[in-house]
């Protein structure tokens, strides 16, 4: 019961979850040059592409954000990862971290996948870990946050992924069993709907919403926490 991506580095003497995430990182993370690691974002929803990194606030953090340049994703997020993530972890070693989401619903899709080898394959052209080039322009920054549910109930949603919002716009109403109307669910901020939920059933705190802010190259820096 413990979610992996949660718990690094790991304990020698833990759990059988604590003392896999010791083993991968001393093993595999800490000698590396760099970390990328490849997701599909939540298993009861949908994103855009996009890879993350964290604020240019050390020498390591400004390579791994080279690296996600680099990597040819249109968007990358600014944000500080939350404790016992890998990428936060290993950036903190001194290994560069960075990482992606792809896909959606916890499918492992092909098209996804070769979308993946194009990114890893650019990546190696960066690292100089094999030959050529890779034309690379100008990606979008984004700052996040999430929009959880007030509470429970199903879910009507009014927003499709990638539509852009403004702040008080209604992302999705809440209803009960015999659709009488609970909640209305907001946006907090302008933006764009980076990824959300498709189940219709949800639970207090579900995150329902991403909504991407975009933020300029000269404000990066500057960027701390996600809501």
């Amino acid at each position: 019961n413990l979610d992996l991506n949660r718990i690094f580095p790991g304990k020698i003497d833990g759990t059988p979850s604590q003392r896999l995430a010791r083993c991968l990182f001393d093993v595999v993370v800490a000698p590396a040059d760099l970390l990328f690691t490849l997701h599909s974002w939540y298993s009861y929803g949908v994103t855009q592409d996009f890879i993350e990194c964290a604020p240019m606030e050390s020498p390591v953090a400004t390579e791994a954000f080279h690296a996600a340049i680099a990597s040819g994703f249109e968007r990358i997020r600014v944000t500080d990862w939350p404790e016992g993530l890998l990428a936060r972890v290993a950036l903190a070693a001194g290994v560069p971290a960075i990482e992606a989401e792809i896909g959606a619903q916890g499918e492992s899709l092909p098209e996804n996948r070769l979308r993946y080898c194009e990114h890893i394959r650019r990546l190696l052209r960066h690292l100089r870990m094999i030959e050529g080039t890779s034309s690379v322009s100008a990606p979008e920054l984004w700052s996040a946050c999430h929009v959880l549910a007030p509470l429970g109930g199903l879910m009507r949603r009014r927003v499709e992924l990638g539509a852009d919002v403004e702040a008080g716009s209604i992302l999705a109403t809440i209803h009960d069993l015999h659709d009488r109307l609970l909640a209305e669910v907001t946006a907090p901020w302008d933006g764009c709907i980076g990824a959300h939920r498709t189940f219709v059933s949800v639970n207090p705190g579900d995150n329902l919403f991403t909504i991407f802010k975009r933020i300029s190259p000269k404000t990066e820096a500057t960027v701390r926490k996600d809501s």
